[in-house]
């Protein structure tokens, strides 16, 4: 992960975020403009878990709405979607539907993170990565190549 130090500078999709640590004033992580301010912790480990928190919450809204956005462009349905914190894997797609994204996608730029989205999508009309597969993934994003090459740059943690 990241460096959780004081002016580290941290991605949020195409945004970069400055931490500022305050040793009082606020409870918990909170964005204002491009600042994101945490509460002085106890423990390197305490501050790292509270924007763990924090960026999960912002995944939870951002990738529902923008899987939502896909899904009804794609005209394809979703059981459930679930934000985890796989180790490697950005995304999973059951048979049954269920979706699950990692929190980490918010640390990457947005065009990255919709591929990801529809690649899942994908998976909703084919279970593999076939041929079949690839070309539903270039209907919707013909650039995809660019994309996953440019995704294999980028680590999980």
């Amino acid at each position: 992960m990241k460096s959780w130090t004081d002016g580290a500078i941290l991605p949020l999709l195409d945004e970069q975020l400055t931490l500022r640590i305050l040793p009082a004033g606020i409870a918990r992580v909170q964005r204002v403009d491009n600042l994101l301010l945490a509460p002085a912790p106890l423990t390197p480990q305490s501050l790292a878990n509270a924007l763990e928190r924090w960026y999960r919450l912002q995944a939870h809204r951002h990738l529902t709405m923008r899987l939502r956005h896909w899904s009804e462009q794609m005209g394809v349905t979703v059981s459930r979607v679930t934000i985890r914190g796989q180790t490697t894997r950005w995304g999973s797609c059951s048979s049954r539907g269920s979706i699950n994204l990692n929190w980490q996608l918010m640390l990457l730029p947005g065009r990255l993170v919709d591929y990801v989205l529809v690649h899942e999508l994908c998976h909703r009309l084919e279970m593999n990565h076939s041929p079949a597969f690839w070309m539903r993934v270039g209907a919707v994003l013909p650039e995809y190549e660019r994309l996953k090459t440019e995704l294999k740059k980028f680590r999980i943690g």
